[in-house]
């Protein structure tokens, strides 16, 4: 197990368990049409899902990156709301997903995007994988948005080091 996940396990576990049996005595008090009875019971129906975390230090406690890479999408909604037909929506999804997964691998999009598309016609399917972002960035490391990858470095180490603050125990007052 990981150092995270055994972090997890010592620390927030109890606590998760601890939740979990409070809101299942909630639910057994409120009444049956409660909307608060309806949000425990939204909450304990996917406790398992919701619970995964604990056990793997891998897995991210929240889906936050996932949300933020959606949110382009949802404000383009209703600008993007016809492509022609479905087919063109399809395409306009692929598209995008490559685009955003470039934002996140730190890089160029233009630059991958001509590589690709140069390269897909004569590239056997069996060898596709190697063109995603995560993977074609190795090939081609001079393509990296390195100030991108500086602040993200920046932003994750920051978040380290409040997250060990907030472990840090309170001095106790004499």
């Amino acid at each position: 197990m990981s150092q995270r996940g055994a972090l997890r396990q010592r620390d927030a576990k109890p606590i998760v368990t601890e939740f979990h049996q409070w809101l299942l005595e909630q639910h057994e008090r409120e009444l049956p049409k409660s909307k608060l009875r309806a949000a425990i019971a939204y909450m304990t129906n996917r406790w398992q899902s919701f619970a995964c975390y604990l056990d793997h230090g891998a897995i991210p406690i929240d889906n936050n990156r996932t949300e933020a890479a959606l949110k382009y999408a949802v404000l383009g909604r209703k600008a993007w709301l016809f492509f022609g037909n479905s087919q063109g929506g399809e395409t306009a999804a692929t598209f995008f997903t490559l685009t955003k997964s470039c934002n996140r691998h730190h890089v160029d999009p233009f630059a991958y995007l001509r590589d690709v598309y140069t390269r897909l016609p004569t590239t056997p399917a069996s060898d596709l994988p190697s063109l995603l972002p995560d993977r074609w960035i190795d090939e081609h490391p001079q393509h990296r948005l390195q100030e991108r990858a500086d602040e993200a470095r920046q932003r994750a180490d920051r978040k380290r080091a409040r997250r060990a603050q907030r472990r840090v125990p309170a001095a106790t007052p004499r």
